[in-house]
């Protein structure tokens, strides 16, 4: 017997990003948004912005917020340590909607 064919129909997500590195400085943005609400995509625009130290080369420092809205907004922290073969990152996140999140 023939199988019947798997389709599924992916969302369409329009993402806008840039970034800035000046020494040790590294400032990032996104601007995104979806054109349906389904399978992660959402039809509201959300702002991003981020930055990323490295004044220290082996512990760089990260800080980042974005907006979706006045009821949606994130803000995220972060720090890690590169030495060697070593890579540990560790990230906190608060959101209006969840709250805190190590």
């Amino acid at each position: 017997p023939r199988q019947k064919e798997f389709n599924i129909r992916y969302p369409s997500i329009f993402r806008f990003g840039m970034s800035y590195r000046k020494d040790d400085l590294l400032v990032t943005s996104d601007l995104i948004t979806g054109f349906e609400n389904r399978l992660y995509a959402h039809s509201r625009w959300r702002w991003a912005i981020g930055v990323e130290l490295h004044r220290f080369p082996t512990i760089p420092l990260r800080i980042g917020f974005s907006w979706e809205g006045m009821d949606r907004t994130e803000l995220g922290m972060g720090l890690g340590f590169h030495g060697g073969p070593t890579l540990i990152d560790l990230g906190f996140h608060s959101e209006t909607a969840c709250g805190f999140t190590p």
